[in-house]
């Protein structure tokens, strides 16, 4: 989906930048990104967004490793541990849509590093909780700012990558959530009962501030910056990819065009998105099956609600990142 009523005329047509120009030449944020290539640029980006997933990933994980001894310590019900579950998935889907909004309204970088430091915050303000129900009231605000930082750090990824590469890219941040669940798994492995659910808790959270000082010193996404009326920080962090890649800066020839509307859950089933959509919501649901699962000291019933309740957040209720998948 274009961004323009009229069809970007390539550089390469083009004599020089002033019959360009007095052709009334331009190029689009996704045109400059396709010029730009694949590269430094978007691998930096990727790393850091890669480091972001590994630490959702593990911060979700580690709540499950830790629910066998906060089950003991504070001696649950089964509705408890619902409680406990359904909370935490409530919010994950509530974060995940005011993330990908607030993202297109404050900027996708803005958005990671906020949703980073208040994720730190609330959750060692957790695991400082001696009441069961304060712990999961702080328990589930961390979860809320965790699910907005993924959608905004997996949009500027996409955004500045090319079309052709972007499901690498997609791939490479994959691996690197699993790396996450590793990771967890084998430290509590070795240390939740040596330390405690609390100090692993915590050992775990500190080294989250490392991808909020990665974003810290990134640029925003062009297309936001371009987007939000920011034409001179959009033509900057433009020009910083075509540099990096070794590529001609042809960022002064972006014309700031309005982009579509966002769009809506709906969308996500019309014929150009739909065959797209099932094949993420069947890879999802298989996924979110098996996580299910490992809650095996739950009831069969409530399995099912939870498996249920986690696909509608991770599946239709994240459709911000979704949907800047599809395109």
């Amino acid at each position: 989906m274009g961004w323009n009523q009229k069809t970007p005329i390539p550089l390469k047509n083009m004599n020089s930048e002033k019959e360009a120009l007095s052709k009334r030449a331009y190029i689009s944020v996704d045109h400059a990104v396709e010029n730009a290539g694949f590269g430094p640029a978007q691998i930096k980006y990727m790393l850091a967004a890669c480091v972001v997933f590994f630490t959702e990933v593990q911060f979700i994980h580690l709540g499950s490793l830790n629910l066998p001894s906060i089950t003991c310590e504070w001696n649950l019900q089964k509705w408890q541990i619902l409680v406990l579950l359904i909370s935490a998935a409530v919010t994950r889907t509530i974060g995940s849509y005011v993330g990908g909004s607030l993202s297109d309204k404050f900027g996708r970088r803005n958005n990671v590093v906020l949703g980073l430091f208040s994720m730190i915050l609330f959750g060692l303000l957790a695991i400082l909780q001696t009441d069961f129900y304060m712990y999961v009231a702080f328990r589930a605000c961390s979860f809320f700012f965790l699910h907005c930082i993924t959608p905004s750090a997996l949009c500027i990824v996409l955004e500045i990558t090319p079309r052709k590469m972007r499901f690498l890219a997609k791939m490479v941040l994959a691996v690197a959530g699993q790396l996450g669940a590793t990771c967890s798994s084998l430290v509590a492995m070795y240390y939740l009962n040596t330390v405690g659910w609390r100090d692993l808790t915590f050992y775990l959270t500190v080294p989250c501030f490392l991808p909020l000082l990665i974003f810290w010193f990134l640029s925003d996404s062009p297309r936001y910056l371009f987007l939000s009326g920011d034409v001179e920080g959009g033509r900057k962090a433009m020009g910083e990819i075509f540099r990096m890649n070794g590529k001609e800066d042809t960022s002064h020839l972006i014309k700031n065009v309005k982009d579509q509307d966002r769009g809506n859950v709906g969308q996500m089933f019309t014929p150009e998105f739909a065959k797209t959509t099932w094949m993420l919501l069947i890879v999802i649901a298989v996924k979110n099956l098996v996580i299910s699962v490992m809650h095996t000291s739950l009831p069969y019933i409530l399995q099912v609600i939870t498996f249920m309740v986690t696909v509608h957040n991770l599946a239709l209720c994240k459709y911000p990142a979704v949907m800047a998948t599809l395109r």
